[in-house]
């Protein structure tokens, strides 16, 4: 076989998917029962009192289908496709409404309007499967286009309904314009023959470009409407071999065609209404997928952060500590030797006070990093000193109550636990202008619950939504990296609650 390369090379067709081969397969043997049906005896016939009822009922089948065709077609939101979408919605009004008056006009049934005939049935059954063919042709031939502007697609159902109303007309009231189709006794004549070929090269065309489609395209919608163009073929060349209104020729042309109808709203629905949703699927999926990805890159992100603040604590407090601890030393030595020089006492009070000053704001930066508390002495110790280092530099109260056994409480609950009561506590100071918060920390068999609760000014759910929450957001990520929840309660002027529960065992 030859390749991808060599094909563009060769000019030679695309192979068609192995699941559209059903559809050159359904089209080719509809195409032959036609040759076989020909050979059929014409003088096959209905009674009028069997074939009036069958007619009808496969007449109002082809409406009815024909109208889901338009209903599909104008109500899609498929913005690349809508304007062929529509257009060809309103081409299946217009066969809907002149399969209807074909219904009406056919031999035996009560007068529309003027007395009922075979001539002026095929007359309005001329008109409606002059349309879809030429709409089908149109479709295949054409690509999909958008509207332009909203009202085009209104004015595309003007111009159908103006077309139905016209051709109504000219059947009803000034059929003498129209050339002879039918002669009783003697049959088709040359000119309805000739129009029905016509038909059916119209119907054969545009069967070889949706063919084309099926080679380019892998939608099944384009194997839908070859055969369905196919099967509509066939009923054209159906009509050229009857010759009574109730012969077996006449009533397959009716059959086939109900049958391409049906084709052709299921190709239309795959492509209006289903391969939508199937790609709305897709990309749901694809986004489920990445938003787990991020969530475990955030996850990973979130450790390698704690590991690396784990280490320049550490380093802070080793190697920092001990320089400013031998500053220290060194600073006691110069003062008890050579404590009668004023001057340098005086610079060495100086030095040892900004000794003292860099030594806490270590102490503070290492525990904001990672306080050894933590790591030391664990969740219950490290809340504590948090809580009560934050009263003491704002001034707000706060209140700890711990329940329970934390100590076989996992490491990483315990950092998860650290950093969601650290952020709830700084968002607190940031933006809640309260006066009080109550932290409580409880630990089961089952979960570890925190809640924050402070008397601030709150918010609403519209200003949360508003502001970039990246806070409260990561309080949401860190419980969810532990299979947590958060649920996060404000109103304004009535504080925030939160509440985390974590489970563990």
């Amino acid at each position: 076989m030859p390749s991808s390369a060599a094909r563009s090379l060769l000019k030679l067709p695309a192979p068609v998917a192995p699941r559209q081969w059903r559809f050159s397969l359904f089209g080719v043997t509809a195409m032959l029962l036609v040759f076989a049906a020909a050979l059929l005896p014409t003088h096959i016939q209905f009674s009028a009192a069997a074939y009036l009822p069958l007619h009808t009922a496969m007449e109002v089948f082809s409406i009815v289908v024909a109208w889901l065709v338009f209903a599909v077609g104008w109500n899609t939101h498929d913005a690349p496709r809508a304007a062929t979408s529509n257009w060809l919605a309103c081409a299946f009004l217009a066969v809907a409404l002149m399969d209807f008056g074909h219904t009406l006009s056919y031999s035996g049934m009560p007068n529309f309007v003027t007395p009922a005939s075979a001539e002026k049935a095929i007359h309005f059954s001329f008109a409606a499967r002059a349309i879809a063919a030429f709409a089908l042709l149109a479709l295949a031939l054409r690509p999909w286009r958008a509207l332009k502007h909203r009202q085009q697609r209104y004015l595309y159902l003007a111009i159908a309904l103006a077309g139905v109303l016209l051709l109504h007309w000219i059947f009803l009231f000034r059929a003498h314009w129209i050339p002879r189709t039918f002669i009783p006794g003697e049959g088709l004549t040359t000119f309805k023959i000739v129009i029905e070929y016509a038909l059916f090269a119209a119907h054969l065309a545009a069967a070889w470009g949706f063919f084309r489609r099926v080679n380019l395209d892998d939608s099944q919608m384009w194997g839908y409407l070859f055969a369905a163009s196919c099967l509509m073929g066939a009923s054209q060349l159906f009509t050229t071999f009857y010759s009574h209104p109730y012969d077996i020729h006449n009533f397959l042309a009716h059959a086939y065609r109900a049958v391409g109808y049906v084709l052709l709203y299921r190709a239309l629905f795959i492509s209006g209404i289903r391969e939508p949703y199937a790609a709305a699927r897709k990309l749901r999926d694809e986004l489920d997928l990445s938003a787990q990805r991020l969530r475990a890159l955030g996850a990973r992100v979130r450790d390698d952060i704690e590991s690396e603040r784990k280490r320049l604590s550490r380093s802070l407090h080793d190697e920092l500590g001990q320089d400013l601890t031998a500053l220290r030393m060194d600073l006691g030595w110069m003062q008890r030797h050579y404590g009668d020089h004023q001057n340098l006492v005086t610079a060495v009070e100086r030095m040892r006070g900004t000794v003292e000053g860099a030594a806490t704001a270590m102490r503070r930066i290492i525990s904001d990093l990672r306080p050894p508390m933590l790591d030391d002495l664990g969740i219950v110790a490290a809340a504590t000193t948090l809580t009560k280092d934050l009263a003491t530099r704002t001034g707000l109260e706060v209140a700890l109550t711990t329940e329970g056994d934390f100590d076989a409480l996992p490491e990483a609950h315990q950092t998860a636990i650290y950093r969601m009561l650290q952020e709830g506590l700084t968002n607190v100071v940031r933006h809640a202008a309260a006066t009080r918060v109550e932290v409580s920390l409880r630990a089961s068999q089952q979960q570890v619950e925190l809640r924050i609760h402070d008397n601030g000014r709150g918010f609403s759910e519209d200003a949360r939504r508003k502001e970039a929450s990246f806070g409260l957001f990561g309080l949401g990520e860190w419980a969810g990296q532990l299979g947590g929840t958060v649920d996060i309660n404000s109103q304004p002027g009535r504080g925030t609650r939160i509440s985390v529960h974590i489970p563990w065992s």
